[in-house]
């Protein structure tokens, strides 16, 4: 199925969060000792898992002749490690190596999961909320 940019508007699924996320900040600028330059952004908290672990969806948007075209298929990496939203861990908050024969990380077809509908619309919600930097290719 493609969707037009006409479409992305009937595909929301809601309205954003009445308050803003919270933002985490670490004494001294630094994550588990690491001394270096950090790019610092504000953490979901509410995060929906699979099988109790974090998950990453690639999705596919082409952009041609002026439209925009999104795919109903895409990729599900699943995170090998069980999510702990305290741990600094980058196994748990990060690694995604599903590529990996000794990782419990793996790759499930977007459209083969019971929420690809919701998550297929909040996607399109997002890509919607972008078109203004998107202007100089649509």
């Amino acid at each position: 199925r493609v969707v037009r940019r006409e479409d992305l508007r009937e595909l929301s699924l809601g309205e954003p969060p009445a308050q803003p996320l919270p933002t985490v900040q670490r004494e001294g600028g630094t994550i588990a000792g690491h001394e270096e330059r950090l790019v610092v952004q504000r953490a979901v908290q509410d995060l929906e898992l699979i099988d109790g672990c974090k998950f990453v969806i690639r999705f596919y948007l082409l952009i041609h002749d002026g439209e925009l075209h999104l795919h109903f298929r895409g990729i599900v990496v699943v995170h090998g490690a069980l999510y702990d939203r305290d741990s600094v861990d980058y196994k748990v908050q990060v690694q995604h190596d599903w590529f990996d024969p000794e990782s419990k990380a793996r790759l499930e077809a977007l459209q083969d999961r019971p929420e690809a509908a919701r998550w297929c619309g909040a996607i399109a919600r997002r890509i919607s909320d972008i078109i203004p930097a998107l202007q100089p290719l649509v």
